[in-house]
């Protein structure tokens, strides 16, 4: 019986673990040449945020507090009123190539946020919802919505054929013991 709760707990140790890991993955934002640009970013945060190129976490390029937001470098921006209301989102206007890349939202010294800016130069078709074998994945960001799924469903089969495996033994060694103590 310990070992079927062994499984068990393995069981929901990965299922946090990879339910978890899903849920913070990186947003992927594409946008037309000369079009503006959200980057999403959804946390609460009670200091100061700041939005950075990714490789340039020194050069600020918009920021907010309790009190303001300021565009520290021109065609970046934050919206107080958004801000208050837990989204971080940086708006970046006429986005060209030179834009695209990744960028880190931060609160205080943490890091909430990573997004990257595809900058396409042609438009993209519309998708219908007629489509169908939508390989691109939902058009939240990017995230593929059936990972998780997947990985659950392979860990729940992993700790199936485990458990089995623990209970048929434990049910051959009382096997072996009755017929030991028969002789």
């Amino acid at each position: 019986m310990q070992s079927c709760s062994s499984a068990l707990c393995v069981l929901i140790l990965l299922i946090t673990t990879f339910t978890a890991g899903s849920e913070s993955a990186v947003s992927t934002v594409k946008v037309k040449l000369n079009e503006t640009a959200a980057l999403p970013c959804y946390e609460r945060c009670p200091g100061l945020v700041r939005w950075t190129e990714f490789s340039k976490h020194s050069d600020t390029l918009a920021e907010c507090d309790q009190t303001s937001c300021r565009s520290v470098k021109e065609g970046y921006q934050m919206i107080h009123d958004q801000y208050l209301k837990g989204d971080l989102s940086l708006i970046i206007t006429d986005a060209d190539f030179t834009k695209r890349g990744w960028y880190t939202c931060q609160c205080g010294t943490s890091e909430v946020c990573d997004v990257w800016l595809q900058v396409e130069d042609t438009p993209q078709p519309e998708k219908r919802p007629e489509d169908k074998g939508d390989i691109d994945g939902p058009s939240h960001g990017g995230q593929q919505g059936w990972v998780p799924a997947l990985v659950v469903v392979l860990v729940l089969v992993a700790v199936a054929v485990v458990g089995g495996w623990y209970w048929f033994r434990g049910r051959s060694m009382k096997s072996s013991d009755q017929e030991e103590n028969q002789e």
